[in-house]
């Protein structure tokens, strides 16, 4: 099952994640699947940590992903196809000495290669902002895709491990998990990581379930996963 999103103000909101604040280090990851990609003047986000001084945001357009710190701008170009899905995660560790090496882009458990800002040694507090599915203001507005299996861990995973997550619908790792939303629930996006918070109310008109999943296996770690 995946969570479909037109390209208006469908949503689905996570609220404040906590973690993601002042973070050393961090992985997102999900799959994504573009119905339609839109011109480069409404590129449209489809995952955003959305206010203060750094601004997770995944962008459905020929340039995909912008991934903005304290201190510079980072993009990966060419990303996407239409109507194909694909996995995409992001792997910062601020502790490590380059720039490129604190902050990763993989596509399909293939790290990317781009042009890159001063990444700081760790993440600036936004807040209250909520993390947000599917539309980011800033960016554009909303996206035409559909999006499945969120995960988010409050550590940096190694290159094997995102390799692994990408084939596994339930998370492999469990330590440090703080998100996982496979997006089988249309109104309630329920947070399956055992957090017991961030569970998502999906909003807007066309938001819904469908019937086309991301190639993953039923995969996972051990354990009862609570919710």
């Amino acid at each position: 099952m995946s969570l479909s999103f037109s390209a208006g103000t469908d949503k689905a909101l996570h609220g404040d994640v906590p973690s993601m604040d002042g973070a050393a280090a961090y992985t997102w990851m999900l799959w994504i699947k573009i119905v339609a990609l839109p011109p480069d003047a409404v590129p449209g986000g489809i995952l955003a940590k959305s206010v203060g001084t750094h601004t997770i945001v995944m962008r459905a357009r020929d340039v995909l992903l912008d991934i903005f710190m304290a201190a510079g701008l980072s993009t990966w170009s060419s990303f996407l196809s239409a109507d194909s899905w694909a996995h995409v995660a992001v792997v910062y560790d601020g502790s490590l000495v380059t720039d490129a090496a604190k902050l990763k882009v993989f596509k399909d458990g293939t790290q990317r290669t781009g042009s890159m800002g001063t990444v700081p040694a760790t993440l600036s507090d936004s807040g209250a902002a909520e993390l947000t599915i599917g539309y980011h203001a800033s960016a554009g507005g909303g996206i035409s895709a559909k999006v499945a299996h969120l995960k988010c861990w409050s550590v940096a995973l190694t290159a094997a491990e995102v390799a692994g997550e990408m084939n596994s619908r339930r998370p492999a790792r469990t330590a440090n998990l703080v998100i996982w939303v496979p997006y089988d629930d249309a109104v309630n996006a329920r947070n399956y990581s055992g957090s017991g918070s961030n569970h998502g109310t999906v909003s807007g008109t066309t938001a819904i379930q469908v019937a086309d999943s991301p190639p993953v296996s039923a995969g996972g770690g051990p354990g009862i996963f609570a919710v």
